[in-house]
């Protein structure tokens, strides 16, 4: 698969290790960053490192996101469970809506409930992580699906779909291709791996082959 579909497109499947490849290299890059920043002595170049290090994780949000993606689709899973990364904020508005009436508005939390407002405040810490965890669990030791499936053809093998007898035969728009390009000329179709690609461009975003200009 090219980097820029890995890092840049929603679509498709990647395989177990291709996930973690991602995840290693990118701590191992934070992992440079601290050490250096650790060892620079010059405070205002370390407040540097750090802005950069800030910089550079914004700029990776994205790509983290549809690597993720991909992984899920590898399970069958839609990418929308990637959202489950944020549910330990959940912990953190239920902190804001119990503090802020406090602090700014003179609101007090009557005796019998102080308790009971702890005790539902750490069970909310807890259980928030939950749906992260199995996320993560998901992303990084379920084994994807073997074969094709909804999401593209199985990224472990190098040959076409089983069920195509021609694979210079262009497939047809179905499922997510389908509800982004309800109209057949909008889009071309790998005849191979069975992805979209920029209807003008002879070569296959996903794959990055060539292939034949009149194919449409």
């Amino acid at each position: 698969m090219k980097l820029s579909v890995l890092l840049f497109s929603r679509r498709g499947r990647i395989p177990l290790a291709t996930f973690w490849y991602y995840t290693l290299v990118l701590a191992g890059v934070y992992i440079l960053i601290n050490l250096i920043r650790n060892r620079v002595g010059d405070a205002q170049l370390s407040i540097t490192i750090t802005l950069i290090s800030w910089f550079l994780w914004l700029l990776l949000i994205y790509p983290s996101l549809m690597v993720a993606v991909k992984r899920l689709h590898d399970c069958s899973r839609s990418g929308w469970f990637v959202l489950l990364n944020i549910s330990p904020f959940a912990y953190l508005l239920a902190i804001l809506a119990i503090t802020l009436p406090i602090r700014f508005f003179g609101v007090t939390i009557p005796e019998p409930f102080q308790g009971i407002t702890v005790t539902v405040l750490y069970f909310l810490m807890y259980a928030s992580y939950i749906p992260a965890i199995w996320l993560f669990l998901e992303l990084g030791f379920r084994r994807g699906t073997v074969g094709d499936n909804q999401y593209g053809p199985d990224p472990r093998s190098a040959s076409p779909s089983a069920g195509a007898q021609n694979p210079l035969t262009p497939l047809p728009l179905t499922g997510e291709l389908l509800d982004e390009f309800p109209h057949a000329s909008q889009a071309r179709i790998c005849p191979v791996c069975g992805q979209r690609m920029t209807a003008h461009l002879s070569t296959c975003d996903y794959l990055g082959t060539g292939l034949p200009a009149d194919r449409s």
